[in-house]
């Protein structure tokens, strides 16, 4: 499956104790963080229909478990989640450095709705020289 293919819950519409399985595995105090993850942990579970099977409490200790295995890793480290757009990046890449005639960067940029800067690393990409 990709990311595209991906059809995120809607939390708006889920019952008040749709959650309950996660908050009532995680420590009590947990950070606001470790919950958050923790519920889309737990939705993405008991989304799949491969494990309609899998009762709720326990794909609660899972959800909770892998934010305890996230926590026990990176914890205190910034971390970043891209929104999964680099899929689409790849061909506007190509298209750029295909595109690039040696003195077309602005125009590049403005075509492409990045910066000048983004048009020179995606130029750099692969090349031994500096791009003016």
């Amino acid at each position: 499956m990709t990311f595209k293919q991906y059809t995120p819950v809607d939390m708006a519409r889920l019952p008040p104790d749709a959650l309950d399985p996660v908050l009532t595995q995680m420590d009590n105090g947990a950070p606001e963080t470790w919950l958050r993850v923790g519920e889309m942990i737990y939705l993405a579970l008991r989304a799949s229909n491969s494990l309609e099977a899998v009762s709720s409490e326990a794909l609660g200790r899972c959800a909770t478990e892998a934010v305890y295995q996230l926590v026990a890793e990176l914890g205190g480290e910034p971390l970043y989640v891209p929104k999964g757009v680099l899929s689409g990046c790849h061909k506007r890449d190509k298209s750029i450095r295909d595109e690039f005639t040696g003195n077309n960067i602005a125009e590049l940029a403005k075509k492409h709705g990045i910066t000048p800067v983004r048009i020179r690393q995606v130029l750099a990409k692969g090349r031994s020289h500096p791009i003016p």
